[in-house]
């Protein structure tokens, strides 16, 4: 274990010498809950798969509490199983907001619960999808659901890339549109990156585009290796949060 640690903190420190990174001590993730902890991307599956189900005749179906949710709104997704499930039991949620792919495929958790509520906090407007998986302690999925469709309420910034799979010297590009009613920032002092490195929670790192519908930038030898999960984060002047895109996942390989 001291081994692995040690590794892990190598392959962090190697990373701190690019602009697209940040290595300060990383904050606790403000979106955590008790209820949820990290997966294994093992075992990561298209959303609403039947890969690698076991026969057990277990089957689920989810559900969710409205199609359209306003601001400060609660959702709920419910799902529900036939059969009797492991006390171990995992729930994964995969989706996508405006087309593009946004939960366990990017970020990989699970939760312990059938029922998962939560707040539109107002930021993150757009159309969404969402179906689930559950599965055992090994990571063996059980069932996987339908999948229901919501929207939620509030400005839509989205990003997406043609770029996902790197390399050194590749141009890594990410695209950014803004829903309609949706204002695109002016000053980079109000916009940031937040997100990943490697799996491990990073403090935000200052836009430093040059326009705010596109970022580009070039991989070098440091970034070789490495996995990012980005997101943008659009701040009012006040510093409340305006609009928040969906999370991309950016594997830099050899």
């Amino acid at each position: 274990m001291g081994k692995l640690i040690f590794l892990m903190l190598g392959a962090l420190m190697l990373t701190c010498a690019v602009l697209f990174q940040n290595c300060a001590q990383p904050p606790l993730d403000a979106a955590a809950t008790a209820s949820t902890v990290e997966g294994d991307s093992r075992y990561r599956l298209p959303g609403a798969s039947t890969a690698d189900q076991l026969a057990t005749g277990i089957t689920c179906t989810a559900a969710v509490n409205a199609t359209s949710i306003p601001a400060g709104g609660l959702i709920t997704y419910t799902v529900s199983a036939t059969g009797k499930l492991p006390a171990d039991y995992r729930v994964y949620v995969f989706g996508t907001k405006n087309g593009v792919p946004d939960a366990s495929e990017v970020t990989p958790t699970y939760s312990t619960s059938l029922i998962q509520s939560y707040t539109n906090p107002g930021y993150q407007g757009g159309s969404y999808t969402r179906s689930f998986q559950i599965r055992d302690s090994a990571g063996r999925t059980l069932c996987a659901t339908n999948v229901v469709n919501l929207s939620l309420d509030g400005p839509q910034c989205t990003l997406s890339t043609p770029t996902p799979n790197l390399k050194m010297g590749s141009l890594m590009t990410l695209n950014i549109s803004y829903g309609a009613g949706t204002t695109v920032p002016t000053d980079k002092s109000n916009v940031q990156f937040n997100g990943m490195n490697n799996g491990l929670v990073i403090p935000a790192i200052p836009y430093d585009g040059t326009v705010f519908t596109q970022y580009n930038k070039v991989m070098t030898a440091t970034d070789v290796g490495n996995g990012y999960t980005r997101r943008i984060t659009i701040r009012n002047l006040d510093g409340s949060i305006y609009c928040e895109t969906n999370s991309l996942y950016l594997l830099v390989k050899p």
